[in-house]
């Protein structure tokens, strides 16, 4: 009734080559399923070379080569804005807002209107920074918990779930995102734990 968005990582220290297979992958893996389309619709764009240049570069070549929608990680909040800047028009989810951040990220938000992911070492640090986005007229926002591996993450997802829809808790009543990729280098491993995060309770699975 209410499927995840299935988003791939891709790492701006991947070569061409890889990238260019992760997006034909996207493109063409469909499964048919009563009536729908099973398939992922999002990439999720990674700066982890260090070279600002090199992530624009990918950035921009999503951007221009496919309808996909995008999640932009970076811990450096210059160079997500950068991105962000790229590619507004499609408004991509920018991740990681912190509460070392958020009193810079919240002036630029407003700025060009962007969703973002609010990202907590805990379920009670989320709280003050939505409340504080909140305040500030910004609406769209997704949770992440900053769970550490998959039984954290099934206790912090369900918690958040209960919190907004049994008690009406405002403040964690947002959509979740969750990120296989970094909890599983395995593949199988890593496949699982996503079908898993599908279950509960997920918005979007990276």
């Amino acid at each position: 009734v209410h499927p995840p968005g299935i988003a791939i990582l891709i790492s701006d220290k991947e070569s061409e080559a890889k990238v260019e297979e992760k997006i034909k992958k996207i493109k063409e893996l469909q499964f048919p399923w009563v009536g729908l389309k099973l398939k992922a619709e999002l990439v999720a764009l990674q700066f982890e070379s260090g070279d600002k240049n090199k992530f624009l570069a990918l950035v921009k070549k999503i951007n221009d080569s496919s309808n996909l929608g995008m999640i932009l990680i970076s811990e450096d909040l210059g160079i997500l804005f950068a991105a962000r800047d790229l590619c507004a028009d499609k408004r991509p989810l920018l991740y990681p807002i912190t509460k070392q951040n958020i009193d810079q990220t919240i002036p630029k938000i407003k700025e060009k209107p962007t969703p973002v992911v609010v990202r907590g070492a805990s379920i009670e640090e989320l709280i003050p920074l939505t409340i504080k986005l909140k305040e500030a007229g910004v609406d769209e926002a997704v949770l992440d918990p900053g769970s550490k591996n998959l039984m954290d993450a099934i206790r912090d997802q369900t918690f958040i779930r209960r919190a907004a829809l049994k008690q009406g808790f405002r403040p964690l009543g947002y959509p979740t995102i969750a990120f296989p990729c970094f909890m599983a280098k395995d593949g199988l491993k890593e496949a699982l734990t996503a079908s898993v995060f599908i279950n509960k309770f997920a918005t979007i699975i990276v």
